[in-house]
């Protein structure tokens, strides 16, 4: 594309516009984004909460901590980001990414769970949602259910009133497949309209 731009915006182009857009570090104009996928290393200024500090944090020990919990991959594990929408893949993705409404992610996490039980645990920042959908579900082997942050309603234009939550899950352990199976019994139950 010879611009720059945030791994938020190319997932929306996937999911907007039916794009297939593939970026590494020379494409990437987020700098959060740029520490967290690898492509760049966590300098002082970052580890120390700068980053954060005065729109997300209090102080910059909160924001140290803020950023020290970012899923984050090392330079050897960084590689090019893909994102394209399903019925068009040009390759098998490694994680799958739901955009919904809380009832459609609430159907979404029964069928995830309909196997094994249990929950599905996940964690809110309100930043950097693109290292929570793509870095967390590979180096967990976990689903994660995640609000949009703020790049992601900015940048990408994910709207608070169509989009609340997004699910994404990593397709090692097939949880299409139990989604799939399950969805259709969900589709069963209604719920009121507000």
């Amino acid at each position: 594309m010879e611009i720059e731009i945030t791994i938020c915006q190319a997932v929306g182009f996937a999911r907007r516009y039916g794009w297939t857009v593939a970026m590494n570090g020379e494409d990437l104009s987020c700098p959060i984004a740029q520490v967290a996928f690898g492509y760049e290393p966590e300098l002082p200024y970052y580890t120390e909460g700068n980053l954060v500090c005065g729109m997300y944090t209090e102080t910059l020990e909160a924001g140290a901590v803020t950023e020290q919990n970012i899923p984050k991959f090392t330079k050897e594990e960084s590689g090019y980001y893909v994102a394209f929408p399903l019925d068009r893949a040009p390759l098998d993705p490694d994680v799958v990414v739901v955009y919904g409404n809380s009832a459609q992610v609430m159907r979404l996490t029964a069928g995830m769970l309909y196997k094994r039980g249990g929950s599905i645990p996940s964690t809110f920042s309100s930043r950097a949602d693109c290292a929570d959908i793509a870095i967390k579900p590979l180096k967990t082997g976990e689903p994660q259910v995640i609000l949009p942050c703020y790049g992601d309603r900015l940048f990408a234009q994910t709207q608070a009133t169509r989009w609340r939550s997004v699910s994404c899950f990593p397709m090692r352990k097939n949880w299409c497949t139990v989604w799939k199976v399950r969805i259709k019994a969900a589709s069963d139950t209604r719920f009121p309209h507000s």
